[in-house]
């Protein structure tokens, strides 16, 4: 398993896939795919939610400072389900975050919703606003987790109200 030289530090409300897609950019993988398998040892795009990311965790370099429940809790959508999840399964969706296992029984997947409705967008959706603000207080936008339900058609940020 090969040690990062690098990994970007994580912007207030990022979505895990902005992070990933900024690490990309600046280690200028020509493929996302690529670059999916430098950090997970995948072939695939990025998931929504995040599988076998202590992989990842093991790879980081020492002053990243970042844990499987620090990217959980900040970076991804699961913390709006969790209340909402019965106790049986959550144990079992953190573990699949954290060391991955068989797609066919992948509880993380599900959470998402499927083609008869998702509460998640299949596409990534961003505030042109959001943007132009993370790009004067951080020098670069990002992707925001709380844009991404597929239910919230109007950013409600404190930005754009």
């Amino acid at each position: 398993m090969n040690q990062l030289a690098y990994f970007p530090t994580p912007l207030p409300g990022e979505d895990f896939r902005s992070i990933l897609y900024r690490y990309h950019v600046h280690v200028m993988n020509k493929e996302i795919i690529n670059t999916n398998i430098d950090l997970f040892g995948a072939k695939s795009e990025f998931a929504l939610f995040p599988r076998g990311l202590g992989l990842l965790i093991k790879k980081l370099p020492q002053q990243a400072l970042l844990s499987t429940e620090t990217i959980i809790e900040n970076h991804t959508l699961l913390p709006w389900f969790l209340p909402f999840l019965p106790d049986k399964h959550k144990d079992r969706i953190f573990n699949e975050i954290k060391i991955g296992g068989n797609l066919n029984e992948s509880f993380v997947g599900k959470l998402a919703g499927n083609k008869y409705g998702r509460c998640i967008d299949v596409d990534i959706k961003y505030c042109p606003m959001c943007i132009k603000e993370d790009e004067s207080r951080y020098g670069t936008g990002y992707i925001h987790r709380e844009h991404q339900f597929a239910f919230i058609h109007k950013c409600t940020s404190m930005i754009c109200i």
